[in-house]
């Protein structure tokens, strides 16, 4: 196709926009509210990542060093922990620090805390595991080391968390994935009606010989600034909305129970996956309404002819 026909074409595609612009709204409206209920599902499995992350932390192991070993023995303990696949990170707590810590935790005078010495406390570890999956097979490697007396470890906590964050997980995968295959129906009937409105002048561009290319490219352009300009709306209306929340939840006050992602750290991949998806969405779905569209009226020739 030459550049000039390229154009032309290009223009005409913009056109449509403009004299079909009540489709074209009504096309743009939908489009709009799927990508803002997409914008939205991801933007919560953000946070729920972030959550489950947070709690991850703080769901942590207690390895108790045997009372017998040495503190040669202590550090190979520690480098045999550091070793393991799934361990995040590992700090050691002396009987010093485990002292200084219960009484920070148990408030009471002076008098309480006289004749106790930090020997009644063993050694222990403080394991951060990385991958909660993998909870179980890293629990029973630590139980295998040297010097291990008892690990204490939640592991129903870990499990829920674990279930929770693949629940939200694959549920918003299938919600997007509902949602983009209904925007492309949406837009390939929108463009269908369209088509069906200028059937007359597809047949004539028909007749003097119009290629199929030549016929479809007005309306993938159409379809695609149809989708651009649902991308960039429904990128303001959940920026708009995820930041009226974030509002409401500074109010409650939660900061040590939740506190909201900043949406810039993931708005330009939002938006970008937006303006992208909204083009290939309308493009696509008009390719296909229009190549129907041609595929039909070729068999209605045959049958004609035959």
């Amino acid at each position: 196709m030459k550049g000039a026909s390229l154009s032309y074409l290009t223009k005409e595609g913009l056109r449509n926009v403009r004299v079909n612009r009540l489709m074209s709204i009504a096309s743009v409206s939908v489009l709009m509210f799927c990508m803002i209920i997409v914008g939205l599902a991801f933007s919560t499995l953000t946070n729920v990542n972030v959550i489950a992350d947070s709690i991850e932390d703080k769901n942590v192991m207690e390895v108790f060093v045997a009372d017998e070993a040495e503190q040669e023995q202590i550090d190979k303990l520690g480098n045999d922990l550091n070793s393991l696949d799934n361990v995040k990170s590992v700090v050691l707590v002396t009987p010093e620090e485990a002292l200084e810590q219960t009484r920070k935790k148990v408030e009471g005078s002076d008098a309480l805390w006289e004749g106790i010495d930090e020997s009644i406390f063993p050694y222990k570890y403080i394991i951060t595991v990385d991958a909660l999956e993998k909870f179980d097979d890293t629990l029973d490697q630590i139980k295998k080391l040297d010097n291990v007396q008892k690990v204490n470890a939640d592991k129903i906590v870990a499990e829920k968390i674990h279930s929770i964050r693949i629940m939200v997980y694959y549920t918003s995968i299938v919600l997007i994935a509902a949602f983009l295959l209904m925007s492309i129906f949406i837009i390939s009937n929108t463009i269908r009606i369209t088509i069906f409105s200028r059937r007359l002048e597809i047949s004539i561009m028909k007749s003097v010989g119009a290629t199929r290319s030549f016929i479809r490219w007005p309306f993938m352009i159409e379809g695609m600034v149809i989708g651009l300009i649902a991308g960039v709306l429904g990128f303001l209306v959940v920026w708009g909305s995820y930041s009226m929340l974030c509002s409401f939840l500074v109010k409650l006050d939660l900061d040590e129970l939740f506190q909201p992602v900043e949406f810039f750290s993931f708005a330009w991949n939002m938006l970008a996956t937006f303006l992208a998806g909204g083009i290939i969405i309308g493009g696509l779905g008009s390719g296909i309404s229009v190549g129907r569209y041609l595929k039909e009226q070729s068999y209605d020739v045959i049958e004609e002819q035959i």
